[in-house]
């Protein structure tokens, strides 16, 4: 019995209780110093949580919290420290823009309770700051105090808390702007050269491929939520199917690119019908899943941008395989941007460890294949042309190249 409490004393004195945070510098992704507990039913309310133990909390243990796609509310608890002799000014803000529900609970050491709301289900003037991710001000009193921090979405769980003075901020704000500027010149200068192609091109590929590049750069700016204070900073519900609906016209309309460009209604029938009811199939469930509800819906589109890249990027390797030469550039492409897919959709789903360049994989990725598929294009267009120049030389009866037909494509 003796040997049994005094393993409990070791025990517990081995066990330190977890440092409160200095609040004075910046701080990025705190997860660390924060603990966590969860909630499934989401029933659970502050008075209950703030009564229980802070053994009931499990560590974090990571710079970023991350779950799959869950209905359960997240609870976090961060203990805060302030050593100045007056209060200070914080900015708590959170990497992932489309959080749906935020309930913040500032405990001060004397009982003071302050209380607070942010996130995507909220309209966007909620924020503390007009700017993307959601962020809120605090006055930090002196000594400790409790941050309790209530999460719940039915987007992808991604937790990345934050805290700082506005300044520091701003200044984060400014160089990710920056990236994003970067990113956006590359692919509209893509879209707008191809569009000035399009006169000049001699198939309808050219206009699937702008339309292409249009659609990621509406997927993008809708899950970046770009759009939320341009378009919907009073309906976030509209944001919300902005984010899956831009998916899902991303993915149909690569679709539509892959079978124009490939000329699969010419070489390879049999794919060309598949493709075709794969387009189809995904307008459908872009249309029908809605019923189903949001969280459905965006589920959906993200497992399904994996495997439709993947079916592009196959479908890419057979055509080069049974001879169409300009399938060789955008083989490179799709096997560009299905990495940079595949990297964050499991990034969002949590099965990777969240970091910002695995989140913003699929933008890299992007602009690889938007270069590459411009050299593909402009492959094919030097092919056709030089096959309709040479056409006249060889005769009335010379036929243009065509990959020899497999059994059963």
């Amino acid at each position: 019995m003796m040997l049994r409490l005094l393993c409990l004393l070791l025990l517990c004195l081995g066990t330190p209780a977890r440092a409160a945070l200095d609040v004075r510098p910046a701080h990025f992704s705190l997860g660390q110093a924060a603990a966590y507990l969860a909630d499934p039913g989401g029933s659970l309310d502050f008075d209950t949580v703030r009564a229980l133990p802070a053994g009931d909390f499990t560590p974090v243990g990571s710079a970023v919290f991350s779950r799959p796609f869950t209905d359960a509310s997240y609870w976090f608890r961060l203990p805060l420290h302030n050593p100045a002799a007056h209060s200070l000014t914080r900015l708590l803000w959170l990497d992932a823009p489309w959080l749906h529900r935020i309930d913040g609970y500032l405990l001060a050491a004397d009982g003071q309770l302050t209380h607070f709301t942010l996130g995507n289900g909220l309209p966007f003037e909620r924020r503390s700051l007009p700017l993307i991710p959601p962020n809120q001000r605090l006055a930090l009193p002196p000594g400790d105090s409790l941050l309790y921090l209530r999460v719940q979405t039915p987007d992808p769980f991604i937790v990345s808390l934050n805290l700082m003075p506005e300044q520091d901020f701003l200044l984060d704000q400014r160089t990710r702007s920056l990236h994003t500027g970067l990113i956006y010149g590359a692919i509209l200068s893509l879209l707008l050269f191809n569009l000035l192609l399009f006169p000049c091109a001699v198939g309808r590929y050219q206009l699937a491929y702008v339309g292409y590049l249009g659609s990621f750069l509406l997927m993008n700016a809708a899950y970046n939520n770009v759009t939320f204070p341009l378009l919907f900073a009073r309906q976030p519900d509209w944001q919300d199917w902005m984010q899956s609906g831009a998916i899902f016209a991303f993915l149909i309309t690569g679709l539509v690119f892959t079978r124009s460009f490939l000329g699969l209604a010419q070489c390879h029938r049999r794919l060309a019908r598949l493709t075709r009811g794969l387009i189809w199939g995904l307008l459908a469930l872009a249309l029908v899943t809605p019923l189903l509800g949001y969280a459905t819906h965006v589920h959906l589109a993200i497992i399904l941008s994996s495997l439709t890249s993947s079916y592009c990027c196959l479908v890419g390797c057979y055509s080069w395989w049974r001879g169409n030469g300009s399938a060789r550039f955008f083989l490179l492409g799709a096997a560009s941007g299905l990495l940079g897919t595949l990297v964050t959709s499991l990034t969002v789903m949590g099965v990777l460890p969240y970091s910002y360049l695995g989140y913003k994989a699929l933008d890299l990725g992007l602009v690889l294949d938007g270069i590459l598929m411009s050299l593909a294009l402009a492959d094919r267009l030097r092919q056709t042309r030089g096959a309709a120049v040479a056409g006249p030389a060889g005769g009335h009866h010379r036929q243009p190249h065509r990959p020899a037909k497999p059994a059963g494509l």
